[in-house]
């Protein structure tokens, strides 16, 4: 039974860490334009060694509904440091500028504070 009540107070713990904002994972949103998606992804896939150095742990990749240029990409990043540092860096200014992303990037980032069903 006291193993029952450690797991309690941990699961307690946790959630009150996730509702305080403290989350392992944090989320980084970019969205630009781009000239050709053809173009586009093969430098995207290539800039990948340079995004886990960074401390990327992975995302995903969309594009908006009726617009075929126009990225939308989810990254989940080991700690809010190293995405900032991703985001502000000359190489990815350069890799963006040599993959012909269009016009000033927007970029968001996310602490998640909950995951919920329906």
């Amino acid at each position: 039974m006291l193993y029952g009540k450690l797991f309690s107070i941990g699961l307690a713990r946790l959630r009150l860490e996730e509702y305080q904002g403290v989350h392992p994972v944090v989320y980084l949103i970019i969205r630009h334009k781009i000239e050709d998606f053809a173009k586009w992804k093969p430098a995207f896939d290539m800039h990948g060694s340079m995004r886990e150095r960074s401390g990327c742990k992975g995302g995903q990749l969309f594009r908006e509904s009726g617009d075929a240029n126009s990225m939308v990409i989810l990254f989940e990043w080991d700690n809010i440091d190293n995405a900032t540092n991703f985001v502000e860096s000359a190489d990815l200014k350069e890799a963006m500028g040599k993959a012909g992303v269009i016009g000033k990037p927007e970029f968001f980032f996310l602490d998640q504070i909950e995951d919920f069903p329906v």
